[in-house]
């Protein structure tokens, strides 16, 4: 069973938008860099084994996150050097909850993938 829950958290714009622009646009950089990764508490990971590539994924439960009901779950963004892809997990759970997608992976429920600086705090 699948299931969304809304906290109506404040819509964001995911990283990796370069590769949308057009060769006659310029790019400025305007932030710092970010870095998205994967997430899990200790007792998930001793339970499930560690995934090395995308397709390992769909032997995990995982939390995805949406910046509102009407807009299609975020893509996790990988890479390895400079190769990079947009993975569609198989999500148990989608919100728009940033603090509950890090709350339930840090409590052991599931992987989930989010900026480096929203689970530094944690």
């Amino acid at each position: 069973m699948k299931t969304s829950i809304s906290s109506q958290a404040p819509e964001t714009l995911g990283p990796a938008w370069a590769k949308w622009l057009s060769t006659d646009i310029i790019a400025v950089e305007v932030g710092f860099d970010q870095r998205q990764i994967v997430v899990a508490a200790r007792a998930y990971m001793a339970a499930a084994e560690t995934p090395l590539h995308s397709r390992d994924l769909t032997q995990h439960l995982c939390i995805g996150w949406r910046s509102s009901a009407d807009v299609a779950p975020y893509r996790w963004e990988l890479s390895k050097g400079v190769l990079g892809l947009a993975v569609a997990v198989d999500r148990e759970v989608t919100t728009d909850g940033i603090d509950l997608m890090a709350g339930m992976a840090l409590a052991g429920a599931c992987l989930t993938a989010g900026m480096e600086e929203t689970f530094a705090p944690r």
